[in-house]
């Protein structure tokens, strides 16, 4: 029963981490200013439907790997499931997007607030509270780069469950 509780989550953990960046984007369009606003509008409204797009597409993923679905938390119900390393690669395509994503809402509020009317010092705060955003992007950055997959040496030979977490056997 807990490995349906845990395919139940993932979804809910996708949509909320685009809660958050849909939230900064909403607060982004309100102080974005006159100076080519039509542009950063466009900008900052491209990054939300991006990342809305990536989770949605995730979210059917998660629940098609498997014919039929109940085989991701039932492991002895008969079916298939063909779709992990679709999934993988699908997962790495997402974050890796998602991480881009960090990124650019983390930088640009620090050009949006150059151009607003407020003291230096304001500016400066703002700006440095905004761009800790990067502490997102960075992790995943660098364990991409230097990691492609780490699940690439390991064939698994068994589904996850309550019992048995992961059975992993060495790889060709």
């Amino acid at each position: 029963m807990s490995m349906l509780y845990i395919w139940q989550a993932q979804p809910l953990q996708l949509l909320a981490n685009t809660a958050g960046k849909l939230a900064i984007v909403s607060l982004l369009v309100k102080i974005h200013g006159p100076r080519y606003a039509r542009a950063k509008l466009m900008f900052v409204w491209t990054l939300a439907a991006a990342q809305m797009a990536l989770v949605l597409l995730s979210i059917g993923m998660i629940y098609t790997q498997c014919t039929p679905a109940r085989k991701l938390w039932q492991t002895k119900l008969p079916g298939r499931c063909s779709g992990r390393m679709r999934n993988e690669f699908w997962a790495y395509v997402q974050g890796g997007v998602s991480s881009l994503i960090d990124l650019a809402l983390a930088i640009y509020p620090i050009f949006l607030f150059w151009d607003l009317r407020i003291k230096l010092l304001r500016k400066i705060v703002l700006s440095v509270l905004f761009a800790f955003g990067i502490l997102y992007f960075t992790p995943f950055s660098c364990m991409f780069l230097h990691h492609p997959s780490p699940f690439s040496a390991l064939k698994f030979t068994s589904f996850p469950t309550a019992t048995n977490p992961l059975t992993p056997t060495p790889g060709p």
